[in-house]
């Protein structure tokens, strides 16, 4: 735990260098993932610490966020995405001491399925469609 209250603009200007010099992440990724720890502190904020002083990523804390998020209807995609994010800024917190040491995704133990859409089937007629326009260009062609 520590105390992230006065120095939070502070350390998210520091994490995004952190990202773009260090981790070599492009300034998309970067951006993404600072986007994702103010998202996160904004949430510790406002659902456990409103002052801060005792401010913790941990496993328990990222599986609480994680439900919050599927609270909101957030997509499975997004919420994976977003504890990538969190898992860099949770390794960068380490990194400067601020933190215990991350633990990989997969031991998070998160169970994030993203919905996969699959792709409809044509219907009788564009079917005919696509068939006839795939002859007649075979019949050029031979």
């Amino acid at each position: 735990m520590c105390d992230i209250a006065n120095t939070k603009n502070a350390l998210m200007k520091y994490f995004h260098r952190h990202l773009m010099g260090v981790m070599g992440n492009g300034p998309t990724t970067s951006k993404s993932y600072v986007s994702d720890a103010k998202q996160y502190i904004a949430y510790y904020s406002q659902e456990v610490d409103e002052a801060l002083t005792n401010f913790e990523i941990s496993k328990s804390s990222i599986q609480k966020y994680v439900a919050y998020l599927r609270e909101l209807g957030k997509a499975e995609s997004t919420i994976e995405r977003q504890v990538h994010g969190l898992i860099a800024f949770w390794d960068f917190l380490h990194s400067q001491g601020l933190a215990s040491e991350s633990i990989p995704y997969k031991k998070l133990n998160l169970n994030i399925k993203p919905v996969i859409n699959p792709t409809q089937p044509l219907s009788k007629q564009d079917d005919k469609r696509f068939m006839k326009g795939l002859f007649d260009e075979l019949e050029t062609i031979w």
